[in-house]
């Protein structure tokens, strides 16, 4: 393992070069020390680009907890050309897999709140101002996050790309959207420490559990302000294969496995009515019908719920041609199981 000490000042630029007049520092909001963690694996065109956007924040009371988990290109060699005593550097022994290296981080941190930045993506300059200062506003609330923009390897915005939909900003409960599927970018979460756990198991949805756990125990922040930028490329976990199907459906057993509030049971029955169709799409017939009474029963569109359970029953010729990805996803890697408190 190698850390290093690092001594540079703040840049309080924006993503571009512009300054910004926001400066909050640790008195401000009673010493909300952010920790920010970091698995970098790979990403040397990028991961430059993220650190100096930590260094440009208008917060300047924090700490960067980087892992490189055994990257085969330069990434090392760039994390290390950086010199503040903010930042520590550790190097795991074998390469561990996103989410065990995320926890790893985790529990090198010596924080109340924490903050995850993926190594190939970006924050404006006034991101952790922002958060820090709704969880001040908010002690109930278990986590904050700030909506982003999509951008491709050359940082160009894709402004038609609205990962977060209809989900509503502000104090809320979200549980009835996280329930069914998770438009939280990873980058633009704080949570508070206590109870914030990674599956170390996962590959691609660890985010969206620890958002389901830190959801069970206490309400989120929504910020409408885009504040991060989530890097879509050809060298990221992004991609839609069977082991992500595979964990997909894991985790959505996860959520059929607990208990959940009243006001889920809608989503709920839109996490079944997915999970039936994953099944379908991965010729797992039987399991998928064993779920049709559930879908009919709480899907809230009844409708839709028949139109979909009624392609159970069609020839497999007929299904094949109705729902993508049947062949390459006939079959499935082994994924989880996971548990979700």
């Amino acid at each position: 393992m190698r850390g290093f000490s690092i001594k540079i000042l703040p840049h309080h630029g924006g993503l571009g070069d512009e300054a910004h007049p926001l400066i909050v520092t640790e008195n401000d909001y009673n010493h909300p020390v952010i920790s920010i963690i970091m698995p970098s694996y790979g990403h040397a065109r990028f991961v430059g680009a993220a650190v100096r956007s930590v260094l440009a924040q208008t917060f300047t009371d924090w700490e960067l907890v980087i892992v490189d988990d055994c990257s085969p290109d330069q990434s090392l060699s760039v994390l290390r050309e950086f010199d503040d005593p903010r930042i520590r550097l550790s190097v795991n022994e074998r390469n561990l897999g996103a989410y065990a290296t995320e926890q790893r981080a985790l529990e090198m941190t010596r924080h109340d709140l924490v903050a995850v930045l993926n190594s190939d993506d970006l924050w404006s300059p006034e991101k952790l101002a922002v958060q820090a200062a709704a969880l001040q506003e908010h002690p109930a609330a278990s986590f904050c996050f700030v909506r982003g923009w999509v951008v491709d390897g050359d940082g160009k915005v894709d402004e038609a790309d609205d990962v977060h939909g209809d989900w509503p900003v502000g104090l809320a409960d979200y549980r009835p959207w996280l329930v069914v599927e998770n438009r939280i970018l990873a980058s633009g979460v704080v949570f508070r420490r206590a109870g914030l756990r990674f599956a170390t198991n996962a590959h691609y949805s660890g985010d969206w559990m620890a958002l389901l756990e830190a959801s069970n125990r206490g309400p989120g922040i929504g910020v409408a302000d885009r504040l991060t930028q989530w890097r879509i490329h050809g060298s990221n976990s992004f991609t839609r294969s069977p082991k992500q199907v595979a964990e997909e459906i894991a985790v959505r057993e996860a959520i059929r496995a607990r208990d959940w509030p009243a006001d889920c049971r809608a989503g709920l029955g839109r996490n079944a009515l997915n999970l039936f169709t994953l099944y379908l799409q991965t010729g797992q017939r039987a399991r998928a019908l064993a779920l049709a009474t559930q879908v009919v029963r709480t899907y809230p569109e009844k409708a839709v719920a028949l139109r979909r359970v009624l392609l159970g029953f069609m020839p497999q010729s007929v299904l094949q041609k109705r729902l993508p990805w049947t062949d390459s996803l006939a079959n499935l890697p082994a994924a989880g199981p996971f548990t979700i408190n």
